[in-house]
């Protein structure tokens, strides 16, 4: 699944020339671990930012790699909470109160752990449950993502005018 979305990335990066600035990788329930994983890595430091919905804090997935020592492949485990601390860009955490398959709690356990950075927005709608939030509950749910998108934009600016300082600077 990391393969997939890193072939993905670069992808939209290599041949048609999107900047990593531009894009969002947006995970649900289980996808979010992967979601993560990616997020974290230096490759993606640039990345635009990052929409969790219903995330697991505790859940690892299995994830094959070729060993290119022996070209066996070997099983690696990725977990969410290792990873989380490691995403550069906004992340935009949405978990319904009423989600009876991945408690609320974990993303209280993911927000905990990234609010220091300034780069975490949170939104646990009341009625909100495992599947709901973009359907059922959609107008709230835009207009809280353009708050994101808007969120993303004044933190990248952000970016960009500390690096024209800095040359400035030289």
């Amino acid at each position: 699944i990391t393969d997939d979305i890193v072939h993905v990335m670069s992808f939209c990066s290599n041949i048609i020339h999107i900047p990593f600035s531009k894009l969002i990788l947006f995970g649900h329930s289980i996808g979010t671990i992967p979601t993560i994983h990616v997020s974290s890595l230096n490759t993606f430091r640039d990345l635009g930012g990052v929409v969790l919905i219903s995330p697991s804090s505790t859940g690892s997935i299995n994830d094959y790699k070729e060993d290119n020592k022996t070209k066996r492949r070997k099983l690696s485990t990725v977990n969410s909470n290792y990873n989380v601390n490691d995403i550069a860009c906004p992340v935009f955490l949405i978990h319904g109160q009423k989600d009876n398959i991945i408690p609320v709690s974990h993303s209280h356990e993911l927000s905990e752990e990234i609010k220091y950075s300034g780069k975490s927005y949170c939104w646990f709608p009341k009625k909100g449950t495992h599947y709901n939030i973009m359907y059922d509950l959609r107008r709230k749910f835009y207009r809280k993502f353009m708050y994101f998108l808007d969120l993303i934009e004044r933190f990248h600016k952000q970016i960009n005018d500390n690096l024209m300082f800095k040359s400035d600077l030289n």
